[in-house]
């Protein structure tokens, strides 16, 4: 029974070490993708620094840039309503009026926007509805969190509607809300947008086969892995394997693999001897996870 406990403790551990570092992956993925639409920027060391938390007033800017609209929103001239958007504030003024105007944001309270307020999950589902075109129901406070689950705006993400949003779980909100249909429409909100989203290197489908030794027109073929899948979000592949059992005298593997027209590939490696190997796939933007194989 100890030892069940123990194990099970274990598990709960890893699983609370590894979550952030899944979920920094998933925003760092998000945030290279927006920066290559231009709307999420670095600073001046070109760092997107996705773990810094979301101020209100640079959460609008980033909408200006999503619609396309930067240019605009920063001369934009309108009334300011907002009586915390002072003199040494000007910067953000036209952003924050043009928002307004568009109907994309709102103030805390009727005459305070919440100038330099950490934006919290709840405040961002709450634009991101409106840029779907759900803007009645995003005057529904209490029902934004369900709304925004049950479109798509928070898939693959586990965040309070109180948390303070980070410039990474915001860069994953927007992708999540890219992908969704505009309210009333068949096409998604990049297409409306004109925003081309580059697909994530990724391999699916995958199947692999070990060989024992064969004879094939009498030449001895000693054992064989044969990979197959599919790639996405690259026009290029190569596998790599390294051995990880003492005593195998082969060393790190590194070959291109042809894809066909539909990214389909089937790719063998010869010669293997038997023991345990590592082995990842590696694409024009990314590579993915070291994964064990054995050759038996």
């Amino acid at each position: 029974m100890k030892r069940v406990l123990a194990a099970a403790l274990v598990f709960i551990i890893l699983l609370s070490v590894l979550a952030p570092i899944m979920a920094s992956a998933q925003y760092e993925t998000a945030g290279e993708i927006l920066n290559e639409l231009e709307v999420l920027q670095g600073d001046e060391k070109g760092n997107l620094n996705l773990d810094n938390v979301l101020k209100r007033q640079d959460m609008v800017v980033m909408i200006s840039r999503l619609y396309k609209m930067e240019d605009t929103a920063k001369k934009y001239v309108g009334k300011n309503v907002f009586k915390d958007l002072t003199v040494e504030r000007k910067f953000y003024v036209p952003y924050i009026t043009w928002a307004k105007d568009q109907g994309l944001i709102q103030g805390m309270e009727n005459d305070v926007f919440g100038f330099n307020r950490d934006t919290t999950v709840q405040e961002f589902q709450a634009v991101l509805l409106r840029a779907l075109d759900y803007r009645e129901e995003a005057k529904d406070w209490n029902n934004i969190p369900e709304l925004a689950k049950s479109i798509g705006i928070m898939r693959e993400l586990d965040l309070k509607p109180s948390d303070k949003l980070s410039r990474g779980q915001m860069a994953a909100m927007i992708l999540n809300t890219l992908k969704e249909n505009k309210r009333g429409q068949s096409i998604t909100l990049a297409e409306v947008l004109a925003l081309d989203i580059p697909e994530p290197f990724e391999i699916v489908d995958l199947k692999i086969t070990t060989i024992d030794d064969m004879v094939i027109d009498d030449m001895v073929i000693k054992d064989m892995v044969i990979f197959e899948g599919k790639v996405r979000g690259s026009k290029t592949l190569k596998l790599y394997m390294r051995p990880t059992s003492q005593g195998i005298s082969k060393g790190e593997i590194s070959e291109d693999v042809f894809i066909d027209d539909r990214g389909g590939f089937t790719h063998s490696v010869k010669d293997l001897e038997k023991g345990s190997y590592e082995y990842r796939f590696e694409g024009d933007s990314g590579k993915t996870e070291l994964r064990s194989l054995k050759v038996e």
